[in-house]
């Protein structure tokens, strides 16, 4: 009696994972279908990320160009050349970023 007992308690328990197991099948699925307007959105602007932040470096540096031209201590020398061999070295390797996009 008590062996089948177990086995009853056994079935029932597999019966409650299977349903379960359907169950989590289902709601993911609808978890797809709701989140799928969010996900084609994400896409489209990671889309463009690397565009935009090429463009926004490049008017950074242009913009802090023109203010170091104007400025009155115009300084030259090692500094200057490392800022311009750092600017170089960003933009190539956002541009080489781009290209294998």
């Amino acid at each position: 009696m008590k062996l089948l007992e177990l086995e009853r308690q056994r079935e029932a328990l597999q019966h409650q994972i299977m349903q379960d197991r359907l169950d989590i099948v289902h709601a993911s699925q609808q978890w797809r279908e709701a989140s799928q307007p969010f996900d084609r959105a994400w896409l489209k602007v990671a889309r463009y990320k690397g565009v935009a932040l090429t463009m926004i470096s490049l008017g950074t540096a242009w913009k802090a160009r023109r203010n170091r031209k104007q400025s009155p201590k115009n300084k030259k020398g090692l500094a200057g050349v490392m800022r311009k061999v750092m600017l170089g070295y960003t933009l190539y390797n956002r541009g080489k970023g781009l290209i294998k996009r």
